[in-house]
């Protein structure tokens, strides 16, 4: 095997051990939540077949509480395994403030393009009832609005797009395939390509800035504007288009296009100058 073929088996494995650390936790307090909810419908005086027709709705009353202890779960091993130093990863100097309201234009309406795109795409949603149904209690609203993005950009930012860097991969080649793996490991068919785009933003605004700061805060603004949009519509929601919003087809695609002008033209410039 030529030392080519061994660097790309090694990204490969950097890909899927970074991916692994952060979701075998979700699947550990899982197992964990559904044992305990398990005993405690037990204790109810619950029969068997009570138990089990109960267990669906018990477990996604208890997903927020297992997104936010995994997520922290995840952090941590990552700490311990010193592959990132939060310290640093958070350091605000290394953050270009006075461009920073200039990024967060530009990469709203990079998301607004993704979003629009991938609705488009019309891939089937097949996490939206949990979602809904997380979105509706505190635990969630925390998991999917502030804990969760934060542990994704440590994990995929912070420590993946590091990590890469490490095997000698170019800016581009760091970038994209973060963000081929931060789409992928959604698994959800309509989250992926929005992700994979987003990645993308979030990967060049990380690569210039070296910190995680700004990253967050806008993978904070897009959860907590799902969290607020899901609480507002509610089940209507699922059904309620960028045309519905933009009222037309017509004002969809010019406000497709303007952004997507807008977003490729500025982070060209950046990329650039910056």
């Amino acid at each position: 095997m030529n030392q080519k073929v061994k660097n790309i088996w090694s990204i490969i494995g950097i890909c899927l051990l970074v991916a692994v650390i952060f979701y075998v936790p979700q699947g550990v307090f899982a197992v964990m939540a559904t044992f305990f909810l398990g005993i405690y419908y037990g204790m109810q005086g619950m029969k068997s077949d009570e138990i089990v027709n109960n267990m669906p709705d018990g477990i996604l009353g208890t997903l927020g509480y297992v997104l936010i202890l995994s997520s922290i779960a995840a952090v941590a091993i990552f700490v311990i395994l010193k592959y990132i130093n939060l310290k640093e990863a958070f350091k605000p100097n290394k953050t270009q403030w006075k461009l920073a309201p200039a990024l967060i234009v530009a990469s709203i309406a990079g998301i607004l393009v993704a979003d629009i795109f991938s609705e488009m795409l019309n891939f089937e949603d097949m996490l939206g009832e949990q979602m809904q149904g997380m979105a509706k209690s505190i635990a969630g609203m925390i998991a999917i609005g502030l804990i969760g993005p934060i542990a994704e950009e440590i994990t995929f930012r912070g420590v993946l797009m590091n990590k890469l860097r490490e095997k000698g991969l170019g800016p581009w080649a760091t970038i994209l395939i973060s963000a081929f793996v931060f789409g992928a490991v959604h698994g959800n068919p309509i989250q992926i390509p929005f992700a994979m785009i987003v990645g993308v933003i979030l990967g060049i605004i990380y690569y210039k800035t070296e910190s995680l700061i700004l990253c967050c805060v806008l993978h904070v603004l897009n959860n907590s504007y799902a969290v607020l949009t899901m609480n507002l519509y509610g089940d209507s929601g699922k059904d309620l288009t960028w045309a519905d919003v933009f009222g037309g087809d017509l004002n969809t695609y010019m406000t497709l296009g303007l952004c997507l002008i807008l977003s490729v033209s500025f982070f060209n410039w950046y990329w650039k100058k910056a």
